[in-house]
């Protein structure tokens, strides 16, 4: 009469004999817990991060060769493969990470953040040289721009901001009309990708009266058009066409 030592022993063969990759020789009961663990629990939209999963015993020790199966409970906001654990932001919001095998589960919860840089003033200024595509930090931490992206109407050539390339609490970054393939052109648009390559702000205007447009107030506001430009600097909201006013 065969033991269970024996029939787990005669399972084991069989199953390498058949290459049976996700076979695991343990016996039922012996799977104590399940750990999930996450590289980053908070990234952008577009970044990428790792879940990662142990499987112990009884005894404490992990298993060989026991792979969890990752899901998300928000997959339109994080997404997760299934096998690797690699997460990917979607968009803005909270999703729980889970990894499970067998019975067991262990989870954690990642946010996704949108980046707060905004395009905030664009001078086209037509045919002539001097337009700009203009970028506001509205935040009071300084920011990486490094490999942050600015493009015309074509988003599939545009500018890569260099490496190392920062712009300071509530400061502006410059991008020259002349750096982009395209430049801006009298109606037009301008679009900006993070360095994860995710779309962040975008504006599209048609012929206008406007010396330039930007948001009113910066950082936050609609784009209007303006009678003025002003390069890194308050936008001069009081000169908008039409406007009432001084804001």
């Amino acid at each position: 009469m065969c033991s269970i030592r024996d029939v787990v022993a005669l399972l084991t063969m069989a199953a390498i004999s058949l290459g049976c990759d996700t076979f695991s020789p343990l016996v039922p009961g012996s799977v104590a817990t399940i750990e999930m663990s996450l590289v980053e629990s908070s990234i952008e939209v577009g970044q990428t991060t790792t879940a990662a999963a142990v499987v112990m015993d009884r005894g404490g020790a992990s298993i060989d060769g026991a792979m969890a199966a990752f899901a998300s409970d928000a997959p339109d906001i994080a997404a997760v493969n299934p096998t690797t654990g690699a997460v990917v932001g979607i968009a803005r919001g909270t999703a729980r990470i889970t990894a499970t095998f067998r019975d067991q589960a262990d989870g954690r919860t990642i946010s996704v953040v949108a980046s707060p840089i905004r395009i905030n003033e664009i001078y086209p200024n037509a045919e002539r040289p001097g337009g700009y595509v203009e970028l506001y930090n509205p935040t009071t931490d300084t920011i990486d721009l490094s490999n942050w992206t600015v493009t015309g109407r074509d988003v599939s050539r545009g500018f890569t901001i260099p490496v190392t390339a920062t712009i300071p609490p509530f400061g502006f970054v410059l991008v020259n009309e002349g750096l982009l393939p395209q430049g801006l052109g009298t109606a037009g648009e301008a679009h900006l990708f993070s360095r994860f390559g995710a779309p962040v702000d975008s504006y599209a205007w048609g012929v206008s009266e406007a010396a330039s447009f930007g948001r009113c107030p910066d950082g936050g506001g609609p784009f209007v058009a303006l009678t003025l430009p002003t390069r890194k600097k308050e936008n001069a909201c009081f000169t908008a066409l039409g406007s009432p006013g001084p804001r």
